[in-house]
C-alpha cells in the first residue's frame, strides 16, 4: 500500500524553472586545481562559462556539483563563510575520527560514504582541501581502518586517471564492496580541457594495511559538455561481477534531470549504454538515485521525483531482473512532505535533498525484502520512515523516528546485516530543536521492518553547525552513511565537533552483541 505522509496538498512550486541551459563550450583550458586567491584570477575563460550556463539550475545540482561551481572561496563572490578557530579535541569514546584534523582552518571533509569487508572498514568524503592545495586531482578523500574500526588512517586522495591528466574528481562518492573483499568507488570527474563531463568507478583490493586501487574506469561520459552528469551511487551484486551505477543528467547542461542507470558484468572494468528509468520531464526534478542489489542478482533503483518542484514530492523505484538492460514499470514507494524549503538551521545552502535510501535483505529470514528510508513531514518538521516490500511494487511504511514532533531529523541512511536485522542511522536535533546542534541517532528492526527500536543516539558530542569553520557551500554535504556487514552495523557521518567538518565513525552494535 502506498504511504501518503501528512504535509501539505500537492501543488507546483511557482518558480518552476524553464528552458534547459545549453552546454556550448570551446577552447576549453584545463581548470587550476587550486582555486585560492592567488590563482583565482587564472579561472579559464571555459569554467566561467560553464559556471555562467548552470547558474540557472544550481539548486537542482548535487551537493558536490554545487560546491565545484557555486561552493568555494575561490569562486564568484559574496558568499559568506563562517570562520571559527579550531578547538581542542573532547573526549570521543566510542566515536572514531577518521579524517585528519590537521588540516588548513575551514577545511571540509563531508558526504561521508562508507563499505566494509572483515575486520578492513573504509570511508570517503567530499574533501575541500583539494580546492586550496597545487598539483592535486580533485575533491575525493578516504581512509582505512584495519582493526574494526578502532583507529584510522587518513589515506589522502584517490589515483588520477591514466591517459586523461585533466581529469579531476569532483565528489558526490560512492562505495561499495563484493563478498570477496573488492572495493568499488564511484564519484563525479569532469576534464575541462576535453569538455568532458564523466562518472568515474574505481576498483581497488584490501591488503598489507591499504586499498590497491587501479585506475579510474569512465562508466559513462558526455563529451563537450553537451550534458552534465550528477548524483552518482553504486552498488555492486556481492555474489559476482555485477556493477551498477544510477545518476542525474541534466540534457544540455540544464533541464530538469534524467534518472539514467549503467551496468558492468565484468567487475568495473566495462560499462554498457545508459538505461533511461525517468526521463526528462519539464516542471518535474528528477534527482537522488541509489541502485541496489537483490540475492537472485535484481536490481532496484530508487528516486525522488518533484524535489523542489512540489511540497509533495514522491519517491519512485524501478525492477530489473536481467542485469540492467530493461526494467518493470515505475512504483511509488511513497509521497511525503518535502524537507527542501526548510533546510536546518546552520547548514549553508538555501534548499536542502529529501533523497532516498535503499538495502535489501541478501539473507536471513526477510530474504529479498527491499528497505527504502527516507524524511517527510510538513513545514521542516521531519521524521525518519522506512517502507519495506518484498516486490518493489506493494510497500508499507513505519515511523522509526520516535521522539515526536518538533524536532527535526533528516538524511537516513539504511543497511541490512547478513542475519536481518535492519539499521537507520540519522542526523537529529531532538536534544536541542530549534537550534543549530546535531547529533546521529540510529535504530534497528529484529523483525524485518515491522517495528523499530527505541533511538539510540550515536554521537558522543553534538555538533554547533553555525560555529563549525567553513570553506565550502553546502557545509555538511548531501548524505551521510552505514554499512552492515558480520552482524553489525557501522556509521560514517561529518561531524563538526573539533571546529571544522571531519569525518567520523562509530559501530553500532545491537542487542546482544559486543566489541
Amino acid at each position: 500500500m502506498q504511504e501518503r505522509h501528512r504535509g501539505w496538498s500537492h501543488r507546483t512550486i511557482p518558480w518552476v524553472l524553464g528552458t534547459a541551459v545549453a552546454f556550448v563550450v570551446a577552447a576549453c583550458e584545463p581548470l587550476p586545481q587550486a582555486l585560492d586567491e592567488d590563482t583565482r584570477s587564472a579561472t579559464p575563460p571555459a569554467f566561467d562559462l560553464m559556471r555562467e550556463r548552470v547558474e540557472p539550475i544550481k539548486d537542482y545540482l548535487s551537493g558536490a556539483a554545487y560546491r565545484v561551481f557555486f561552493g568555494h572561496e575561490g569562486v564568484g563572490d559574496g558568499l559568506n563563510f563562517t570562520r571559527a578557530s579550531a578547538k581542542g579535541r573532547p573526549r570521543d569514546g566510542n566515536d572514531v575520527a577518521v579524517s585528519n584534523p590537521a588540516d588548513l582552518p575551514g577545511i571540509v571533509q563531508s558526504e561521508v560514504t562508507i563499505a566494509a569487508h572483515g575486520g578492513t572498514i573504509v570511508l570517503a568524503w567530499n574533501d575541500s582541501q583539494g580546492f586550496f592545495t597545487p598539483n592535486t586531482i580533485g575533491v575525493d578523500g578516504w581512509g582505512i581502518s584495519t582493526d574494526r574500526g578502532k583507529t584510522f588512517t587518513d589515506m589522502g586522495a584517490f589515483p588520477p586517471h591514466p591517459t586523461l591528466p585533466g581529469l579531476s574528481r569532483f565528489g558526490d562518492p560512492a562505495l561499495a564492496v563484493d563478498n570477496g573483499g573488492t572495493f568499488f568507488f564511484a564519484d563525479l570527474c569532469i576534464d575541462f580541457s576535453a569538455g568532458l563531463s564523466a562518472l568515474c568507478v574505481t576498483v581497488g583490493e584490501a591488503a598489507g594495511g591499504t586499498v590497491n586501487w587501479g585506475s579510474p574506469v569512465l562508466a559513462v561520459s558526455a563529451c563537450c559538455f553537451a550534458d552534465f552528469l550528477d548524483k552518482e551511487l553504486i552498488a555492486v551484486d556481492r555474489q559476482g561481477n555485477d556493477v551498477y551505477v544510477s545518476y542525474t543528467r541534466f540534457l544540455g547542461g540544464g533541464g530538469f534531470g534524467q534518472i539514467e542507470v549503467v551496468a558492468s558484468h565484468d567487475g568495473g572494468a566495462t560499462f554498457g549504454p545508459p538505461v533511461i528509468l525517468a526521463p526528462n520531464t519539464i516542471g518535474t526534478v528528477n534527482q537522488g538515485s541509489e541502485p541496489a542489489v537483490g540475492p537472485n542478482g535484481e536490481l532496484y533503483v530508487v528516486w525522488e521525483s518533484d524535489w523542489l518542484t512540489s511540497f509533495t514530492p514522491s519517491i519512485l523505484i524501478r525492477k530489473s531482473t536481467d542485469g540492467g538492460a530493461t526494467f518493470g514499470p515505475t512504483a511509488t514507494v511513497a509521497t511525503i512532505g518535502t524537507q527542501a524549503f526548510f533546510p536546518p538551521v546552520g547548514y549553508n545552502r538555501n534548499v536542502i535533498n529529501d533523497f532516498p535510501r535503499i538495502d535489501v535483505a541478501r539473507t536471513g529470514p526477510n530474504r529479498g525484502d527491499v528497505y527504502v528510508t527516507y524524511h517527510s513531514g510538513p513545514f521542516g518538521d521531519g521524521d525518519i520512515f522506512v517502507a519495506t516490500s518484498s516486490d518493489g511494487t506493494s510497500w508499507s511504511t513505519v515511523q522509526v523516528s520516535d521522539d515526536g514532533p518538533g524536532a527535526k531529523q533528516w538524511w537516513p541512511d539504511v543497511a541490512v546485516e547478513p542475519g536481518g536485522n535492519v539499521s537507520v542511522m540519522w542526523y537529529d536535533r531532538r536534544l536541542n530543536p530549534g537550534t543549530p546542534l546535531t547529533d546521529v541517532f540510529w535504530s534497528q528492526s529484529t523483525d524485518g521492518g515491522a517495528t523499530f527500536r527505541p533511538n539510540l543516539r550515536v554521537s558522543d558530542v553534538s555538533t554547533n553547525w553555525s560555529a563549525t569553520a567553513t570553506d565550502i557551500v553546502p557545509n555538511f554535504g548531501d548524505y551521510n552513511g552505514i554499512f552492515a556487514g558480520g552482524n553489525r552495523s557501522y556509521a560514517g557521518w561529518a561531524d563538526g565537533r573539533l571546529g571544522t567538518p571531519d569525518v567520523f565513525f562509530s559501530e553500532l552494535l545491537g542487542a546482544g552483541k559486543s566489541r
